[in-house]
C-alpha cells in the first residue's frame, strides 16, 4: 500500500473507532451483524477456529500482526504464555493499551505489519504467528516481503495462521458489493482486501519458504462459503528445493 493510500486508510479508521464508545470493542472493529449487534456466539467460534488454526498451547509466544484493539488478541493471549499485538491504526492500538495491556506478558505496538517484521527486536521470542483478517489488506509485494521476512528472522515460529481470506474462487457467494469485478477483487485496500485463490496462496507460500495446508471454515459459520485459512509451517529441504527448481524452470 502507497504512503497516501495507507495515511487515508488509517484516517477512516481513527475516525471511525473514535466514533464508538470506548468499550465497544465489536463495532470498533467491524465484528458485527448485518442487525449491527455483536454476535458473541460468532466470535467465540471466530476464536476457537484461531486457537484451532495455530495450535496454541500454553507454552506459546504469539504475535498477532492486525491485532485491531486487541479484543480477541487477549482471548488467545490467555491460552498461551502472551505475545504481542501490532496494528497500524493508533486508535486502536490506544483502545488496546487502555483495556488489555499486560505488561510484559501482553503487549501492544502501533506499526506496519511488514516494518515490524523487517525490524523488531528479538523475533526468536515468538513462536507462532497471527495475521486474521489482516493479510489481504496487504499489497502484493508487502504481503510476499512479511512472509519472507517471517521465514528469514523469525526462526522459533513454526507456524504461521493467515485466517479469514476473501475465496477469490467464491467471490459469487458473498454479499461483497461488485463482487464479479476483477478491479474490486484486485483491490486490497478495499474494506474486504485482496480476493486470493486457495491456489495463489498455496503458490505465496513455496516461494516464501513456506508450506501450506488450506482450511475450510465450518460449515456452521454463516461466511463459510466464501471464506478460508491458510496453516504455514516451515518448507522441508527438499520442499525448498523442488520449489526453487519449478521457480528456475518457468518461462
Amino acid at each position: 500500500m502507497d504512503e497516501a493510500a495507507t495515511h487515508r486508510l488509517r484516517k477512516l479508521l481513527q475516525a471511525h473507532v473514535r466514533e464508538c464508545a470506548p468499550d465497544d470493542f465489536h463495532h470498533q472493529t467491524l465484528r458485527v451483524t448485518r442487525s449491527g449487534a455483536a454476535d458473541e456466539a460468532e466470535i467465540s467460534m471466530l476464536v476457537e477456529m484461531l486457537r484451532d488454526g495455530l495450535a496454541l498451547g500454553p507454552e506459546d509466544v504469539l504475535l498477532d500482526l492486525g491485532c485491531g484493539n486487541g479484543s480477541i488478541t487477549d482471548r488467545l493471549f490467555s491460552r498461551c504464555a502472551g505475545g504481542e499485538g501490532v496494528d497500524f491504526t493508533e486508535a486502536l492500538i490506544e483502545v488496546a493499551l487502555r483495556y488489555f495491556v499486560r505488561p510484559p506478558s501482553r503487549t501492544y505496538l502501533a506499526k506496519g505489519a511488514v516494518e515490524y517484521v523487517s525490524s523488531c527486536e528479538r523475533p526468536e521470542r515468538f513462536t507462532k504467528v497471527l495475521f486474521a483478517g489482516a493479510f489481504q489488506c496487504l499489497s502484493p509485494q508487502a504481503a510476499q516481503a512479511a512472509l519472507e521476512a517471517l521465514c528469514r528472522r523469525f526462526s522459533r515460529v513454526d507456524r504461521v495462521l493467515i485466517a479469514m481470506l476473501p475465496d477469490r474462487d467464491q467471490a459469487a457467494s458473498s454479499p461483497a458489493p461488485k463482487r464479479t469485478s476483477a478491479e474490486f477483487l484486485d483491490d486490497y485496500q478495499s474494506a474486504w482486501g485482496l480476493w486470493r485463490t486457495r491456489g495463489e496462496m498455496t503458490a505465496l507460500a513455496a516461494a516464501t519458504g513456506w508450506h501450506a495446508e488450506i482450511r475450510d471454515w465450518p460449515s456452521a459459520h454463516p461466511q463459510a462459503p466464501y471464506r478460508f485459512d491458510t496453516v504455514l509451517t516451515r518448507a522441508s529441504a527438499v520442499q525448498r528445493f523442488w520449489n526453487q527448481l519449478r521457480r528456475l524452470s518457468r518461462p
